[in-house]
């Protein structure tokens, strides 16, 4: 396994992690004509779009970028940093 596909598995792991944490815990956003659900934390927000099937992290920037193409989740965007324990245990607490 090579280094991207252990960076590849972990992003769809916390992608995972993070819809679970926005669906139990997120409130709606209304954008425009678009609607979704947004976590907000104090270190890091979560905005899913399901009409779009795209997911964002954010934690000063955007750290995590999932949209669905086909069925398949796609990675647009991964970076690693704190932020992935403060979402591991949101979603310990949301279970």
């Amino acid at each position: 396994m090579t280094r991207e596909d252990v960076a590849t598995e972990r992003a769809l792991k916390l992608h995972d992690l993070a819809l679970s944490v926005v669906r139990v815990k997120g409130t709606v956003k209304l954008d425009g004509l678009a609607s979704g659900l947004e976590y907000r934390d104090d270190l890091f927000n979560i905005e899913w779009r399901p009409e779009q099937d795209q997911l964002d992290v954010w934690s000063g920037r955007r750290v995590l970028s999932v949209e669905r193409f086909r069925g398949k989740p796609q990675i647009m965007r991964y970076t690693p940093g704190n932020w992935e324990h403060h979402l591991i245990n949101a979603a310990k607490v949301a279970a």
